[in-house]
């Protein structure tokens, strides 16, 4: 979307240290709740292994990995970089450098009553492709100050894209045209949605 790539972001903190996939899986088998950066009340329970396991049959070896970086992904949620409201969940996004060097985004998928879907540690070019919906709040922090000017353009862009799709679905539905061609403009009007940015204060 032409946002600044998360790898450049700066100032970042460390990765939290693993933990052993047994004691997150009891962890999260017992449940717990955790306090958002946006101010929102978050569950991680079992969901996250029913996400995994029973619905995505997930490699035993990719769960245990994404399972050692359970802290990860608390860190993600209670002080994110970014959050990005998506159609019927939430995406909170950080990343953190390594102490081996480079860098580690953490991606945290929340479903719209507080629970926690699915969390991915990965590549920060993984972590751009995260990076969409219908609002992001950021959080100031050095290195994603910028982004507000880009997404002023993005919008900019968006509203006239939206203008052009709106006189088009008003020809279309005085030409009786079919079902199919409307449906496809009003699907691209929902796609061309404004994206909301809110500021956000530690």
């Amino acid at each position: 979307m032409g946002l600044t790539p998360s790898k450049e972001w700066e100032n970042l903190p460390p990765v939290p240290e693993s933990v052993s996939p047994e004691s997150a899986r009891e962890r999260l088998m017992r449940g717990f709740g955790v306090r958002s950066g946006d101010g929102e009340n978050i569950t991680f329970d079992t969901a996250v292994l029913d996400h995994w396991e029973p619905e995505t049959d997930k490699n035993p070896d990719d769960v245990n990995r994404r399972l050692a970086r359970l802290d990860m992904a608390i860190d993600t949620v209670t002080n994110p970089t970014e959050v990005w409201r998506q159609d019927s969940q939430k995406a909170y996004v950080k990343l953190f450098e390594q102490s081996t060097g480079g860098k580690r985004g953490c991606a945290v998928f929340v479903t719209a009553d507080g629970k926690v879907r699915s969390y991915f540690p990965n590549r920060p070019s993984w972590l751009d492709t995260c990076r969409k919906g219908v609002s992001c709040t950021v959080f100031n922090q050095p290195g994603t100050s910028d982004n507000f000017e880009r997404i002023k353009v993005i919008n900019r862009d968006l509203i006239a894209i939206r203008a052009k799709l709106y006189n088009l679905l008003n020809t279309a539905e005085d030409r009786n045209l079919s079902f199919q061609a409307i449906a496809k403009i009003r699907e691209l009007l929902q796609q061309a949605a404004v994206i909301k940015v809110f500021v956000a204060k530690r």
